[in-house]
C-alpha cells in the first residue's frame, strides 16, 4: 500500500509539472484545479511540496499565487559542472550524489559511496576521514575553514559549507561544498610573510625610510622618526614635505612631483629638514618612484 501511495504521489507531482511546462506564464491553483479536475486543496499541497523542493517558483499579484516551472539548474547539473567538491548526504546522513572533484579528494569510486551512510565510508586519508566524522556527528559548522595534509599532495586548505537542502520528495537533507582555497590562503601567508620581512629589515637600518602611496603614508620606520623627532603616528598622518625647511622645499617638491610622473627613476636630494623640537638638521635624502604591476 505504501508503495502504490508513494508512486501515485509522485505521479502527480508529474503531471502538474507537466502542466507548467506547457503554461510559461503560470497558472494558479484554480487555473490547475480545473484543468486536471482536481480539489483545489490537494493541488494546493502538491505545490506547497514543488514549491519548497524548488521544482515551481511562486509569483503574488495581489491575492492571486501564479505558479511556473522552476528555471534553477539542476543540483546534477551543478554538481558535474561545478569546480567546488560537493556531496549530497539524506535526513538519515547517507550518500546520495556526490561528484567526482569529492571522489579524487576521498580517493573513492561513486560505488564505493553512493548510497552508504558517511560514517562507514573509509577515505584512505586520515584528515578527510576526520571531517567526514565530523559531519556524520552532526558538529560540522555551516561555514568553516578545513586543513587537509594529503599524500603527495601536501597541504590542501578549503572553505566548507554545509547547507540545508529538501529533495524531490520533500525529505530533508545537507549538501557539503568544499571549495579549494589553497592557493589563495597560501599567496596571502607569502605575502604576510614577505611584509613582516621586510619590516623586519625596514626598522633595523640606520636610514629613515618613508613610503608614500596615492598620497599618503603607509609605511614609516623608527629611524625616520628618531631622525625627525615626529611619532610615528605623527609621521603617518603628515605630509613629509611639511619637515623640510623652507630654502629646500621647492626643489624636494619639483623632484618628487618628476618621480611620480616617470615611475622608476630614482635620484638623491640635499636638504635642510626642520624637526619638531625646531632644530634644523641637514640630511642627504634618496627618493625612487615605484610603479605597481598592478
Amino acid at each position: 500500500m505504501y508503495t502504490t501511495m508513494m508512486q501515485d504521489y509522485q505521479q502527480e507531482l508529474t503531471v502538474i509539472k507537466d502542466l507548467l511546462k506547457k503554461n510559461s506564464n503560470g497558472m494558479s491553483v484554480t487555473d490547475i484545479s480545473k484543468a486536471l479536475s482536481k480539489n483545489k486543496n490537494t493541488i494546493g499541497r502538491y505545490l506547497d511540496i514543488l514549491l519548497i523542493s524548488g521544482q515551481v517558483d511562486m509569483r503574488a499579484y495581489g491575492m492571486a499565487k501564479v505558479y511556473t516551472i522552476s528555471q534553477r539548474v539542476p543540483l546534477s547539473a551543478m554538481l558535474s559542472y561545478s569546480k567546488e567538491l560537493i556531496m549530497v548526504l539524506d535526513d538519515e546522513s547517507r550518500i546520495t550524489d556526490i561528484n567526482d572533484n569529492f571522489l579524487n579528494l576521498l580517493q573513492l569510486s561513486r560505488n564505493d559511496t553512493l548510497g552508504k551512510n558517511i560514517s562507514y565510508v573509509q577515505s584512505p586519508e586520515v584528515d578527510v576521514r576526520e571531517l567526514l566524522d565530523t559531519i556524520a556527528t552532526g558538529k560540522g559548522d555551516q561555514e568553516s575553514t578545513v586543513t587537509f595534509h594529503i599524500k603527495e599532495k601536501g597541504e590542501r586548505i578549503f572553505h566548507q559549507k554545509c547547507v540545508p537542502t529538501v529533495f524531490d520528495d520533500g525529505r530533508k537533507g545537507i549538501t557539503l561544498i568544499l571549495e579549494d582555497v589553497t592557493d589563495h590562503i597560501l599567496t596571502e601567508r607569502k605575502t604576510r610573510e614577505s611584509e613582516e620581512r621586510f619590516r623586519m629589515m625596514a626598522d633595523n637600518i640606520q636610514d629613515g625610510l618613508i613610503i608614500r602611496e596615492n598620497d599618503k603614508t603607509v609605511y614609516a620606520n623608527n629611524r625616520i622618526a628618531e631622525i625627525t623627532g615626529y611619532s610615528l603616528e605623527e609621521l603617518w598622518a603628515m605630509d613629509p614635505l611639511a619637515i623640510i625647511a623652507p630654502e629646500s622645499h621647492g626643489k624636494a617638491a619639483l623632484q618628487i612631483r618628476d618621480f611620480k610622473a616617470h615611475p622608476g627613476r630614482s635620484g638623491d636630494l640635499q636638504m635642510w629638514i626642520i624637526r619638531k623640537d625646531g632644530e634644523r638638521r641637514f640630511t642627504y635624502a634618496r627618493i625612487s618612484g615605484v610603479q605597481h604591476l598592478n
